[in-house]
């Protein structure tokens, strides 16, 4: 009976594990260096729904509370369009998301932005040569440059695990194998807790895929704004494909595994009669 229960808990401990494992292993592989969090905003850039939420967000931060301005919004969209689809802006993107991200490292931080200023003069310069009426009630770029993304309390504390989350993957993943080794020895059944193994990880790619699918649809779904929901899905895309991919690559390896166990089993059997 003891030993049913240290079995039961090895396993539990090395599902637990497992399941933890997944996550840790993608946030070190993605975000551990700003060089890394750079390359995804690059990509996330390539995405047409991203460039045209940044120029939606810039042209609404110029013509915001200008009246003025508001009769030229479609001049204002164009030469935002046209600054955000050149090299240098995604030179300058990648750049400022990389400072941003090192800021947010930063337990000080107050708000995470994106200071787009540059791009902002840019466009403005555009304006004036599209419409000169529009160019005498620009206001300074410096004061419609600066995106805030969101304030200290909205960000998750992904900065805690910046130096812990290549550690607690690799501890992770020999904790669970490390149970489900000591649940097969206890057990005396190695192709069963095989079988345990493998259906372990199928359930942990799965619940991980749910997960997922739960968290987009609670937040990026639920977006009012139509350009900034597209641009969202966009990135959600780009940010969580590897740990997708990773999910189902686990629990393909663990139909794989329970699938060894079944047979290994079926042929202890044969050879214990």
């Amino acid at each position: 009976m003891l030993r049913r229960a240290l079995v039961g808990l090895f396993l539990l401990l090395g599902f637990i594990s497992m399941f933890a494992a997944g996550p840790l292993f993608w946030l070190n592989n993605d975000f551990s260096s700003a060089d890394k969090v750079g390359r995804l905003a690059s990509e996330m850039l390539e995405r047409q729904p991203v460039a045209d939420g940044l120029a939606f967000a810039l042209t609404q931060q110029v013509i915001s509370d200008r009246p003025d301005l508001v009769k030229y919004d479609d001049e204002i969209e164009s030469a935002t369009d046209e600054i955000i689809a050149s090299s240098a802006f995604a030179s300058t993107f990648r750049l400022a998301v990389e400072t941003s991200y090192t800021t947010m490292m930063d337990d000080d931080l107050a708000q995470l932005v994106l200071n787009l200023a540059p791009e902002v003069t840019a466009t403005f310069d555009r304006i004036r040569a599209l419409s000169p009426q529009a160019a005498e009630v620009l206001p300074d770029p410096g004061s419609v440059g600066v995106l805030v993304l969101a304030d200290r309390d909205q960000i998750p504390p992904v900065w805690k695990f910046d130096n812990l989350a290549g550690p607690a993957s690799a501890a992770s993943i020999l904790i669970s194998l490390g149970c489900f080794v000591v649940a097969g020895i206890l057990a005396k059944r190695p192709p069963q807790v095989l079988v345990a193994f493998g259906l372990s990880a199928v359930t942990c790619g799965i619940l991980t895929l749910v997960a997922l699918s739960l968290t987009r649809s609670a937040t990026v779904d639920s977006i009012t704004v139509e350009q900034y929901r597209d641009a969202a899905h966009s990135a959600w895309d780009v940010l969580f494909s590897s740990l997708v991919a990773q999910s189902w690559m686990m629990a393909a390896a663990g139909l794989a595994a329970a699938a060894l166990g079944l047979g290994l089993s079926g042929f202890s059997g044969d050879v214990r009669r």
